[in-house]
């Protein structure tokens, strides 16, 4: 279990290798964590406390529409980190329920305990800053895709680039929110 954890957390927090001291205390603040299908991470209007790395099953994003339907905003899957950035980091009451879709196992770190090694060890404020860009790109090329993609381009693209999310999002809720809209694309 516990080369596990040290497996998942060197790979997310690879930059850090060469700061072991950093690295290490970094490794030792992330508790594990277990949540069945189902349980919610972060409820709508609750403050996120925490962040998690995902070491197995796949966890969603989502917020209700304005005709109250549930619209999954985003997947965590294996060395993912599953997170409200706006909430997190804001402080401020999440717009976003996050669940487990399948059986999760996890690491949290607590957001006064990841702000003082940020604070302590310019090297993790260095990763948490690349980290922040690269979700930055991510989300960029998303919003893009939303705009000049077919909701069927979109869904073919997970089904070939997140086979265990479309597995598991398909499978058990049809999460997709994008699915729907491939299904009327595919009867009109």
């Amino acid at each position: 279990m516990m080369k596990v954890k040290l497996d998942i957390l060197n790979h997310v927090y690879a930059t850090l290798a060469e700061d072991q001291i950093a690295m290490s205390q970094v490794i030792n603040a992330h508790e594990r964590m277990l949540f069945k299908k189902g349980d919610i991470l972060l409820q709508k209007s609750q403050i996120m406390d925490c962040y998690y790395i995902v070491e197995s099953g796949i966890i969603r994003s989502y917020v209700n529409n304005i005709h109250n339907e549930e619209v999954t905003v985003d997947f965590f899957k294996h060395h993912d980190i599953a997170i409200d950035i706006v909430s997190l980091f804001q402080q401020c009451p999440s717009k976003v329920t996050i669940e487990a879709i399948s059986d999760v196992i996890c690491y949290k770190i607590d957001f006064a305990l990841f702000q003082d090694l940020y604070i302590q060890f310019p090297s993790f404020s260095e990763w948490g800053r690349n980290w922040m860009t690269i979700a930055y790109f991510n989300l960029r090329e998303r919003i893009i895709k939303m705009a000049t993609q077919t909701a069927t381009q979109r869904y073919n693209d997970l089904r070939r680039n997140l086979p265990e999310v479309h597995r598991s999002a398909v499978k058990a809720y049809c999460h997709i929110s994008w699915y729907d809209r491939y299904i009327l694309e595919q009867t009109t």
